[in-house]
């Protein structure tokens, strides 16, 4: 359902129909929006949802009333009429958008996750029955910082690898700053690498790099194979933040939606279960040797060496894997021991061995997300 069509007046007479009580949900047409629609209409049938979007003809969720607004804008581009009826209606929101990609700069990225943060923290301070505020960030807003994160407020001194880092940082800052005015919670999430059930619903650096693993034309990798990289199922995720959301909700709270410690792999398994799959079932994929894993510093003198050898096709998939490489080489480890305890019985964490394989099964037979895989025959029963 969208209020496009009419134009603003039709937008602000859907608004004004509605009870309230309505919950207000930004990124909704991401992964993490698109899995939590449906649970919440589940849960609450009758609680009326608004979905925050740049385009409202193209935006389609049963139950769900779509309104035209931008992150990046002053007053996130509403009507002075559109505000006022949505702080009277609303009295929940989730603020999932963001801008997730990694290679823009620091400004540019600010303006969707710093700047549209700030205008939904302004929006929320003036809604006039507000219950809680839930903003979607991510385990690595932690950037370079060593050890064990904790689900804590992050200071950001050690610095970030990539923009989106650096800005969903600064965007906790915001959020943590307005608690004492407002019921807000943030919920910093892992590394969605695909569905329990292997599909891959959205494609991000993870991807790349284990993309470039069987034709990888340099000799060592920046890694530490006792490094861990926390990993989640995008579904599972979607069911354990629906899950605190909904049951658990305690303002001031920081949450770490994602495997913790216990769960997550070492680089040496990622790797092992990467190449296993590359290995034992896609010959064709002309698998060169494995590199041997180096420090960060020692792959940067490596690469110098060998930099004017390399095609400059492969320039810019170099660029991008630094983006996420680093990861591989840093010694972090995300506790969730205050999280883990309340979705322990209501939505436990599936094993990454139950489903990690198929995820690379699915990355190679959809060609990276360019094709749709062939199904597998169905065997008729007798």
């Amino acid at each position: 359902m969208n209020a496009n069509g009419s134009g603003i007046e039709s937008a602000e007479r859907a608004l004004e129909s509605l009870d309230r009580g309505a919950l207000l949900l930004t990124g909704a047409t991401g992964l993490v929006g698109e899995a939590l629609i449906p649970l919440l209409r589940v849960a609450h049938p009758r609680r009326p949802i608004v979905a925050l979007t740049r385009n409202p003809a193209t935006f389609d969720a049963v139950g769900v009333l779509a309104i035209r607004a931008d992150l990046s804008l002053p007053g996130l581009g509403l009507s002075t009429g559109m505000r006022a009826l949505l702080r009277d209606r609303v009295t929940q929101i989730v603020h999932s958008a963001a801008d997730i990609r990694f290679r823009i700069t620091v400004e540019e990225s600010r303006q969707t996750n710093v700047a549209g943060t700030q205008e939904m923290l302004a929006l929320a301070a003036e809604c006039k029955h507000l219950e809680r505020f839930l903003q979607v960030s991510t385990i690595y807003a932690a950037g370079k910082t060593p050890g064990t994160i904790y689900e804590e407020p992050l200071d950001g001194r050690a610095g970030f690898v990539n923009a989106y880092q650096q800005t969903k940082n600064e965007a906790e800052a915001l959020v943590l700053e307005a608690m004492g005015r407002i019921p807000a919670a943030i919920a910093r999430l892992s590394s969605l690498i695909g569905a329990s059930s292997g599909r891959v619903h959205q494609f991000n650096y993870f991807h790349q790099t284990i993309k470039a693993i069987p034709w990888n034309p340099l000799p060592a990798i920046p890694a530490d194979p006792t490094a861990i990289i926390d990993m989640a199922a995008s579904d599972w995720t979607g069911r354990a933040l629906h899950y605190l959301y909904e049951h658990c909700f305690e303002p001031g709270r920081i949450y770490h939606v994602c495997a913790g410690p216990e769960r997550a792999w070492s680089v040496a398994q990622l790797l092992d279960s990467t190449y296993e799959v590359f290995e034992s079932h896609h010959p064709t994929l002309r698998l060169r040797r494995r590199p041997r894993m180096v420090t960060f510093d020692e792959f940067e003198r490596v690469l110098a060496k060998i930099r004017h050898r390399i095609p400059s096709a492969l320039d810019q998939w170099l660029d991008a894997l630094f983006s996420f490489l680093p990861h591989l080489s840093m010694q972090q480890r995300f506790d969730n021991s205050r999280t883990e305890p309340l979705l322990a019985r209501q939505v436990p964490f599936p094993s990454l061995d139950s489903y990690y394989k198929q995820v690379v099964e699915y990355c190679v037979a959809s060609n990276w997300g360019r094709s749709e895989p062939e199904p597998e025959p169905v065997m008729a029963r007798v």
